[in-house]
C-alpha cells in the first residue's frame, strides 16, 4: 500500500486479511509519490509527481534497485505482463510513456490527443486503459483503451502502432 503525502510517503505491507506486516519503504525515501505497481518478481515501482518525475524501483523488501526520469509530472504507472512500465504525464507533455523495467525509454504516444491523462492500467491481456480528465465546461472524462502491440526495445512507438480500440466518455 502506498501512503501518499504531499512531500513524502511510505509503502506498507499487509497480509490478505488487512493485518499490518511491515513498513517496506520509509517516509524519507519518497518525494510526492503518486503511483505504485508491483512486478512479477515482487519488485516495487513508484512514480513521483515532481518536476524530476522519478520512477523508482525497489526490491520486495524495500532495497533500492534503480531510478530514472519519467518525464515531467508522472501521474500514474502500471506494468504489463513482461514488467514493462507504463506512465502518464500531465502538464506540458500530456502523453503516455513506455519503459523497460530497468528504465530504458521505449516511446510515448497520445501527445495532442490527451488533455490531462491521470490514470493508466494494464489488464491481464496487456490492454492499456488511460483515464483522461476533461477540465472545464463541456469537456468529458474519457477512458481510452489501447491494444497491446508487439514492440521491442529500439523500435519506438507511435500513435498509429498502438491501435486505439475503444473510447468511452462519461
Amino acid at each position: 500500500v502506498l501512503q501518499p503525502g504531499y512531500e513524502e510517503g511510505r509503502v506498507q505491507k499487509f497480509d490478505n486479511n488487512g493485518n499490518f506486516i511491515a513498513n517496506v519503504i520509509a517516509e524519507d525515501t519518497l518525494n510526492k509519490p503518486f503511483g505504485i505497481a508491483v512486478g512479477n518478481n515482487g519488485d516495487i515501482f513508484i512514480c513521483e509527481d515532481t518536476a524530476q518525475s522519478l520512477i523508482r524501483r525497489f526490491s520486495s523488501t524495500g532495497g533500492f534497485i534503480n531510478q530514472w526520469n519519467g518525464h515531467l509530472y508522472a501521474k500514474s504507472l502500471d506494468l504489463d505482463s513482461q514488467d514493462n512500465v507504463y506512465t502518464t504525464s500531465s502538464a506540458i507533455y500530456r502523453r503516455a510513456n513506455k519503459y523497460t523495467s530497468s528504465g530504458a525509454f521505449l516511446g510515448s504516444w497520445g501527445q495532442g490527443t490527451f488533455y490531462d491523462p491521470r490514470g493508466i492500467a494494464v489488464d491481464s491481456n496487456d490492454q492499456i486503459f488511460i483515464l483522461d480528465l476533461g477540465v472545464g465546461v463541456g469537456m468529458p472524462t474519457v477512458v481510452y483503451v489501447y491494444s497491446y502491440p508487439a514492440v521491442s526495445v529500439g523500435e519506438g512507438l507511435s500513435t498509429s502502432s498502438w491501435g486505439r480500440i475503444k473510447v468511452r466518455y462519461r
